[in-house]
C-alpha cells in the first residue's frame, strides 16, 4: 500500500512578524500530531496511513483547521468549492465567538465538524481531557470518510472494503470464552448503573433457609416410586413427609424461627426489551444464589389450562390422563433459582396462585389437601410495560411482592457497547468457529467498518 497522509491546512495568518499566529500554527500542529499518535493504533489498521501533512496550497487539502477570521479570508476562493464545502475544525481565540465564526458556520463553504476554544487545548500540561477526546473522536470519523472517498487514476477506490477492516478481537482478546454475553452486560458504562442495581439485589436475595433446603431436602427426581399402590405413585406425599421432618429438626435447634408460618421469596423483576439479556442475567445470578440450581420457564409457551400445573403440580389421578405425581417447578427445584419468562403473559388466576407462593412459599399441587413448603429464589422477567396498570391486566399487589425491579437497556441504548458486542461476539467459538485450530485460522478473522 502506497503511503497515504491526511493534509491539513492550517488557516492562520502568515504575516512577517506575527508571532501570535505564528505560535499559534505551531501549537495547532503539535496538537494534531498527539491527535495522530493517538489514533494509530485504532485506525483500521492501515500500515500505509503514516500521519498528517501540512500543505499550503490552499486547493490540495483534505481538512482546515484553525483561526476561522483567516479561513473566511483565505478559502473564498478555493476551486470547485460549490461541489464539496471544506471539511473544517475551528479554533477559537481568546475564548471569543465573533462574528466570523457565525459566518463560518452558516457559510456553504464550510462543513463544521467541530468548534474548540484554543484554550482548552493547546497547552499540553493544561489540555482539557474532553476536549481532546472528542477532537481525536471528530478526526477518527473524518480520516474514515476520507479514505473510503478516495479514488485512483481509473476511478476506482483506492482502498478495497478488507483494507478497511480489523481483526475481530481489536476491542479485546477473549481468554474465557464461558460467559462472553454475560460479559457484555458489565462492561460498557450505560449498563453501569444497572449493574449497581443487579450486584444490591444479590446481596438481599441471598437467603441461608434456602441454602438450607437445597442441601438437606432430597430433591424430588431421586424419591423412589411407590409401588404399593398401582393408581397413585406417592412421591409427593413422600416429598411433603421429608419437608415436615426437616421442619421439626430445624424447629429443635432455631426457636425463633417458624417455618410453619412460611417464608417470604425472595424476588427480582427483570424488565427490558427482547435481546437485552435478561435470561443471561437470571442465569448469572442463579449462580450466585443458588450454585447454579436454575429452571427457565417461558410462560408464554404455555397453555394456559397447563402452566398450573407445569408451575405448582399434581397428583396421580387429579384429572384425566393424569399417571403420575407431578411436582410443579417450585417444589421439583425447592432451594434453587426458578426463572418465570414473559411473566406478562400469566393468566389472572395462575398470577393469583403466585401472589400465594410469594408471600408464603408454599405450594398446593392439584389434588391435594395440605400445601408444602418449597422455597425458592424467584426471577421473573417481561417485555411488557407491567408497572402501567392502565395498559396492563397484570396485577400491581404482585409487583409490590418483587424486592427489586431492574430495567436493563435495550441494544439500541447501548451503542457505545456495539463495537465491544461485535467483538465479543465474533470470538464466540460456536458462533465463529475455527477452521484450523493448530493456527487459530477462524471462518471470520476480520470485520470490516462498512460491515
Amino acid at each position: 500500500m502506497s503511503d497515504i497522509k491526511i493534509k491539513i491546512y492550517y488557516a492562520y495568518d502568515k504575516q512577517i512578524g506575527n508571532d501570535k499566529q505564528k505560535e499559534a500554527k505551531e501549537q495547532c500542529e503539535n496538537l494534531f500530531n498527539k491527535i495522530f499518535a493517538r489514533l494509530k493504533r485504532k485506525i483500521d489498521d492501515l500500515e500505509g496511513l503514516s500521519g498528517f501533512e501540512s500543505v499550503n496550497r490552499k486547493d490540495d487539502f483534505d481538512i482546515a483547521v484553525g483561526d476561522p477570521a483567516v479561513m473566511l479570508r483565505d478559502l473564498k476562493k478555493i476551486k470547485n468549492y460549490n461541489e464539496h464545502p471544506v471539511p473544517s475544525i475551528l479554533f477559537l481565540y481568546d475564548d471569543e465567538w465573533g462574528e466570523d465564526v457565525s459566518t463560518v458556520l452558516s457559510s456553504e463553504l464550510f462543513d463544521v465538524r467541530g468548534v474548540f476554544l484554543a484554550s482548552r487545548l493547546w497547552p499540553e500540561d493544561t489540555r482539557d481531557i474532553e476536549d481532546f477526546a472528542s477532537l481525536a473522536s471528530i478526526m477518527k470519523e473524518f480520516i474514515r470518510q476520507n479514505l473510503r472517498a478516495r479514488r485512483d487514476d481509473s476511478g476506482r477506490p483506492l482502498l478495497h472494503e478488507e483494507d478497511l477492516s480489523k481483526k475481530i478481537n481489536w476491542k479485546v482478546t477473549v481468554k474465557n470464552k464461558k460467559d462472553l454475553g454475560f460479559i457484555s452486560l458489565f462492561s460498557d458504562p450505560s449498563m453501569q448503573g444497572m449493574a449497581r442495581e443487579y450486584k444490591d439485589a444479590l446481596r438481599s436475595l441471598k437467603r441461608d433457609i434456602i441454602d438450607e433446603f437445597r442441601k438437606n431436602i432430597k430433591p424430588f427426581s431421586e424419591l423412589k416410586v411407590s409401588n404399593s399402590n398401582e393408581n397413585s405413585d406417592g412421591r409427593l406425599k413422600e416429598y411433603y413427609k421429608n419437608i415436615n421432618n426437616f421442619i421439626r429438626k430445624r424447629a429443635e435447634t432455631h426457636e425463633d424461627y417458624n417455618l410453619d408460618a412460611g417464608i417470604k421469596i425472595p424476588a427480582l423483576l427483570l424488565l427490558g426489551e427482547t435481546g437485552c439479556g435478561k435470561s443471561l442475567l437470571a442465569r448469572a445470578a442463579s449462580k450466585v444464589l443458588t450454585e447454579g440450581n436454575f429452571l427457565r420457564a417461558n410462560i408464554a409457551a404455555y397453555p394456559e389450562n397447563s402452566i398450573d400445573t407445569f408451575l405448582f403440580g399434581s397428583v396421580n389421578g387429579s384429572y384425566t390422563g393424569s399417571e403420575e405425581d407431578m411436582p410443579g417447578a417450585f417444589i421439583y427445584h425447592c432451594g434453587g433459582t426458578v426463572f418465570l419468562d414473559e411473566i406478562g403473559d400469566m393468566s389472572l388466576e395462575s398470577q393469583t396462585r403466585l401472589l400465594t407462593y410469594m408471600d408464603d412459599g408454599k405450594v398446593t399441587p392439584l389434588g391435594m389437601n395440605d400445601p408444602i413448603l418449597a422455597p425458592c429464589i424467584l426471577i421473573a422477567a417481561t417485555n411488557k410495560d407491567i408497572t402501567n396498570s392502565k395498559s396492563s391486566d397484570f396485577r400491581q399487589d404482585i409487583l409490590h411482592r418483587f424486592d427489586h425491579v431492574i430495567k436493563i437497556p435495550s441494544l439500541k441504548e447501548r451503542k457505545q457497547d456495539l463495537r465491544l458486542l461485535i467483538s465479543l461476539t465474533l470470538q464466540d467459538d460456536k458462533i465463529n468457529p475455527f477452521i484450523d485450530i493448530a493456527i487459530n485460522k477462524r471462518r471470520v478473522e476480520r470485520i470490516s467498518l462498512d460491515a
